[in-house]
Order: C-alpha cells, then structure tokens, then sequence
C-alpha cells in the first residue's frame, strides 16, 4: 500500500474551504474586496464544489 501525504493534504485544505465556505452562507457573512460585494450565493457554490473536489480527491488517493 502507498501512502499519498500530500493528496491527504490537499483532501484536509479542501475540506477547511469547504468548511469556511459553508459557514459563511449559513452565517450570512458579508465579504467586500475593495469596494466590491462578493454575493452570499457564491459562498453556497463554492462550498459545494469544494467539498465534490475533496470527496473526489479522498477517493482518488485510496488503495
């Protein structure tokens, strides 16, 4: 059996986005780069894509 150190790490930094992610929808946490409003909906996506990615790169990595 491989082990495969930095799958598992990207697997973690996916998750903690994913995470991140999905407490800001839930939150409703405001985001302004610059002066620009990132919308609240692209949080929820990008929670969602996130956490496909992770779950995908988990799988990739096992025996």
């Amino acid at each position: 059996m491989q082990k495969k150190p930095f799958t598992w790490l990207a697997v973690v930094v996916l998750a903690i986005v994913c995470i991140a992610h999905a407490v800001r929808f839930a939150m409703g946490l405001a985001v302004n780069v610059g002066s620009v409003v990132i919308p609240l909906w692209m949080s929820g996506v990008a929670a969602v894509v996130t956490a496909a990615l992770a779950i995908m790169v988990a799988r990739e990595a096992r025996p």
